[in-house]
């Protein structure tokens, strides 16, 4: 187990996790391929592996009011329009 920080957020939104605390677990066919195997979609022809797995250990919630959005939603979306 490997212990992983991250942050995620939503600065359109002002709103998402902060930061989360995880342990990382690395599973491959060998150590658990039943495992592995549930994560392959019936119609999928490549192999699934490796599985990453992630225990939440703790988070962290941003607070609203203290994000600065950087962009409005309208320039957002102009500019996800000219993709």
């Amino acid at each position: 187990m490997s212990r992983v920080t991250g942050r995620r957020g939503d600065g359109a939104r002002g709103a998402g996790i902060k930061q989360l605390i995880e342990e990382a677990r690395i599973v491959d066919r060998l150590d658990d391929g039943d495992l592995v195997d549930s994560f392959n979609p019936d119609d999928y022809r490549a192999a699934v592996e490796p599985v990453f797995l992630f225990k939440v250990m703790g988070y962290d919630w941003n607070c609203p009011q203290l994000i600065t959005p950087r962009f409005t939603r309208a320039e957002i979306e102009a500019g996800m329009a000219a993709i």
